[in-house]
């Protein structure tokens, strides 16, 4: 997907996550549904991030 903001365009690839149902029962406005977990822990990739020219 393409994206434009503030005149730079760039890419959107949205991440893909394999799931399973767990044992446990949520219920949101009246109706139950079991909750998802994922199959495999993501790792995070490290960034190097900057705001306004500051790391963090």
């Amino acid at each position: 997907m393409k994206f434009s903001f503030l005149g730079a365009s760039y890419n959107h690839k949205p991440q893909t996550i394999d799931t399973v149902e767990s044992e446990i029962t949520a219920k949101f406005m009246g109706k139950s549904y079991k909750i998802r977990r994922p199959v495999v822990a993501q790792i995070s990739s490290e960034r190097n991030l900057k705001y306004r020219g500051v790391a963090y």
